[in-house]
């Protein structure tokens, strides 16, 4: 969900120094909020799941952020920033699969 590189390299570290933008912040508190309290999503199929953290992303740009109106909302989604962090999600979980077995 990160906005830069900056901000990507910054979270792994834990840097107490380093201030997120509330922007930032609200944006994954929303996304990790999507992800937990549903029981279709703490199903034992996806629970603590490479695919659950996964699905997380998409289903943040499909359900839950507000567009301008429903055009933006499929630009976003086929073409540009939902496009492009769910794109980034599905890597960085290819690379966490790779590295967990």
């Amino acid at each position: 969900m990160s906005p830069n590189k900056e901000v990507f390299n910054a979270v792994p570290t834990n840097d107490k120094a380093y201030e997120f933008s509330r922007q930032f912040d609200d944006v994954c508190g929303n996304v990790f909020d999507y992800a937990m309290p549903s029981p279709i999503r703490q199903m034992e199929t996806t629970a603590g799941t490479l695919f659950g953290a996964y699905n997380a992303i998409p289903g943040y740009y499909q359900n839950v952020k507000k567009y301008k109106s429903e055009d933006a909302k499929l630009n976003s989604i086929l073409y540009v920033t939902g496009l492009d962090h769910t794109k980034k999600a599905f890597e960085l979980c290819m690379s966490a699969d790779d590295y967990l077995n």
